[in-house]
């Protein structure tokens, strides 16, 4: 599965309308979604989703720099006991990890 790269952009066209398009930025017409305001806050929501391409990059940065940590990082915690931190880090990359697949994953 292949999505629209971004950057996408959220916009109103109607102007009283609670009607918001997601498009590729700069290109009028390249409808990627289309939110409309029944519950919320449809600018909210379609911002929220424009946002989505960065928010997916950066998400893979992130898990890639704590899975860079977790593997050079050397834990000299006592046996009783994590202090360093290392479990919520561990916690926090599959977090990264399950977001990134949900992201990712093909239709079937």
């Amino acid at each position: 599965m292949q999505y629209t790269p971004g950057p996408w952009e959220a916009t109103k066209p109607y102007h009283k309308a609670k009607l918001w398009h997601i498009d590729k930025e700069g290109k009028r017409g390249g409808n990627i979604a289309t939110v409309w305001g029944v519950e919320g806050d449809p600018e909210a929501n379609a911002r929220l989703i424009a946002s989505a391409p960065e928010l997916l990059e950066a998400c893979k940065t992130a898990e890639d720099e704590l899975t860079i940590w977790l593997v050079n990082d050397e834990c000299d915690c006592p046996p009783e006991g994590h202090i360093c931190g290392r479990p919520r880090v561990e916690r926090h990359r599959k977090e990264l990890q399950q977001a990134i697949t949900k992201a990712e994953v093909e239709s079937e």
